[in-house]
């Protein structure tokens, strides 16, 4: 879970989902300004091996840093930019992305910054 840019922890738990022996059960997006503007977020996911399901949080882990590259937080708010180019279980379950088609988010709060 985390509490700031629900795009980049989608497609990192969704790279882990396509890695791992694990199904994404849900995925909760809460309105959570404290941490800046955008969404916390909580994912599920199961195994029917615990080892499968830390594997996973380690892929997701690993790939944060990379998808975290394209948010822009100031003192005004922040950008959030995500893509991949194929919308896998996570996007599909959590964003309403079309399986195998590629996919995109962009993310921008307060709404001030959202209207530029």
């Amino acid at each position: 879970g985390g509490r700031v840019a629900v795009g980049p922890q989608v497609i990192a738990v969704d790279e882990a989902v396509k890695a791992a022996d694990v199904e994404l059960i849900s995925m909760e997006a809460s309105r959570d300004s404290k941490g800046g503007a955008g969404c916390g977020t909580l994912f599920y996911i199961g195994a029917n091996d615990v080892s499968d399901a830390r594997h996973a949080v380690e892929i997701a882990l690993e790939q944060l840093p990379k998808q975290f590259g394209e948010v822009y937080v100031n003192a005004a708010g922040h950008l959030s930019f995500s893509y991949t180019a194929r919308a896998g279980q996570c996007c599909v379950k959590t964003l309403g992305a079309v399986e195998g088609k590629a996919f995109g988010i962009i993310c921008c709060g307060p709404a001030a910054i959202g209207c530029l």
